[in-house]
């Protein structure tokens, strides 16, 4: 097949560009021919050199050109959806690629929730009504996707994980603590990702100083720049307010700040260090979490937050759950896992085998199924 994928792409540092590159490689592991399509705010903008189409957020021009290249060039189109990557209200602009599409086509949700805004609703309605099918990342965000407005995934609906880079299932160099400057014998928790005030990371802080006073060799490392359409409306505020807390709290030694995009070998390497990972996110709704997905695949046991895609894989054995900003129960979560050798590792252990089944090429492979089958 020759498969058009449209998305946000690298260099544009966030979570989505890397999910578009990594499905890219999986879908060529696969055997496929893939064209990609980068979403961009100008036509100048820079764009990796594996892209071969530039798509502007804002102009109307510019999806309808690409739809009618795609239309004469690939099989089928796969489009990454999350809300505001394209152009208008909650990325409304996005009917006018698919409209313009005589292909077919599947979009992946990255966000699904119970509660679709009026401007969602009325950005994704014409473009769900036309696909040929729809993917999601779990079972809970497919009957949420379902219940949401009749009609929306009666054609096809399917589940295909999140997918996990094979660098995360490579066993760790054995000085790996050392190159991240990391003491062996301290007890390492971490986060990270794209920083934005839904993290939640002020009451991860928060636990991280009442845990100290049970164990002062605890550090917890929250990795990842501020997200980039945060900066542009905000600046860094929210990294200010974090680490004036910090200062505050008196935890400079307690909680160490890697502000950076990270690549997939940083993480792999980060989350090898890592005793337990944390997810102290705010959004009940959130149905997928592309770090939470890295640290299970990796084998890390996790603390989280009851958000929904936490919820599915702590009923899979994989972590334990803490309720919404508290911090001291977090802290109480934490130090059981850290402390207790044999829940850690069968929580590692529930991590490991859930994570085997996330792997990329498997991905690949089931997503191109889909594609071929809607062919």
């Amino acid at each position: 097949m020759r498969i058009g994928l449209v998305g946000t792409f690298p260099p544009r540092p966030c979570g989505l560009a890397t999910f578009t590159a990594d499905m890219r490689a999986a879908l060529r592991l696969a055997g496929h021919v893939v064209e990609v399509v980068a979403l961009v705010d100008h036509i100048d903008d820079a764009v990796d050199p594996l892209v071969a189409h530039r798509l502007v957020r804002d102009d109307v021009q510019s999806s309808r050109k690409v739809a009618e290249t795609l239309s004469t060039s690939v099989d089928v189109v796969l489009i990454q959806h999350e809300f505001g990557i394209f152009g208008g209200p909650d990325g409304a602009l996005l009917h006018e690629l698919t409209d313009g599409l005589r292909v077919p086509y599947a979009l992946t949700l990255h966000t699904v929730t119970g509660q679709f805004t009026a401007t969602q609703r009325a950005a994704l309605d014409r473009p769900l009504r036309r696909a040929d099918a729809v993917l999601v990342f779990s079972e809970d965000a497919a009957d949420l996707l379902r219940a949401a407005a009749p009609g929306w995934a009666d054609r096809r609906c399917d589940v295909v994980p999140h997918g996990a880079p094979a660098e995360l299932y490579a066993a760790p160099a054995p000085d790996v603590r050392a190159t991240l400057g990391l003491d062996p014998s301290q007890l390492v928790v971490t986060t990270f990702g794209l920083l934005s005030s839904g993290k939640g990371i002020e009451h991860a802080i928060a636990a991280a100083g009442a845990l100290r006073h049970v164990h002062d060799d605890v550090v917890y490392v929250v990795a990842g720049r501020t997200h980039p359409e945060v900066v542009r409306h905000e600046g860094e505020r929210y990294r200010e307010q974090l680490q004036a807390q910090v200062r505050e709290l008196g935890l400079a030694e307690v909680v160490v700040f890697r502000n950076w995009f990270h690549g997939v070998d940083e993480l792999a390497a980060l989350l090898a260090c890592s005793d337990v990972f944390l997810t102290p996110y705010s959004d009940a709704e959130q149905i997928v979490s592309g770090a939470l997905s890295f640290a299970v695949a990796a084998g890390v046991p996790f603390v989280s937050t009851p958000y929904r895609y936490a919820r599915d894989l702590a009923a899979r054995g994989c972590g334990l759950l803490v309720p919404f900003a508290d911090p001291d129960a977090m802290a109480a979560t934490l130090k059981e896992v850290l402390t207790d050798g044999a829940l850690r590792m069968r929580l590692s252990d529930q991590a490991r085998a859930t994570g085997a089944r996330m792997s990329w090429p498997e991905i690949g492979r089931r997503t191109a199924a889909v594609l071929a089958d809607i062919v």
